[in-house]
């Protein structure tokens, strides 16, 4: 079962990439996924679940499992370790993605879509930016010492 939803994710997420989120139907699912509507609707309630599940799972959450490794006490070359695993997870991402050139400005249209659209995720994401900002004028001055 969880194969099949991380399926839908991932075919999701590169609709919107393609088309944007605003121009991709549950039906433009369906037809990817070759599934029903409402095995569609068994995992997600409707388009708007589907879309945060999205941003959250491969754009949030990876930042922030990144966050979490970050300790008071590193320095600038611990964080750029832990920035290029992260960035590795990415990568590893954008290679599940069939035929697609995941890129900055793709992601920045989808993230720019669900901050719009959701406060919540916004106010997430904001947190976690703040909290990245302050490891690196952490590590910085760790580094200076």
């Amino acid at each position: 079962m969880k194969d099949r939803r991380e399926a839908i994710v991932l075919k999701a997420i590169e609709l919107y990439i393609v088309n944007g989120y605003n121009n991709v139907s549950i039906t433009d699912l369906q037809a990817a996924l070759n599934m029903g509507r409402g095995t569609l609707y068994y995992y997600f309630k409707d388009k708007d679940e589907l879309f945060q599940e999205v941003v959250l799972e491969y754009l949030i959450k990876p930042k922030q499992r990144a966050l979490d490794k970050m300790k008071d006490t590193d320095t600038v070359p611990d964080m750029i370790e832990i920035m290029l695993s992260y960035l590795d997870n990415l990568r590893e991402f954008r290679d599940q993605i069939a035929n697609m050139s995941l890129n900055t400005s793709n992601v920045l249209v989808i993230l720019y879509s669900a901050y719009s659209r959701f406060p919540d995720l916004y106010k997430k994401a904001h947190r976690m930016y703040a909290s990245e900002y302050n490891h690196w004028v952490q590590s910085i001055r760790n580094s200076i010492r």
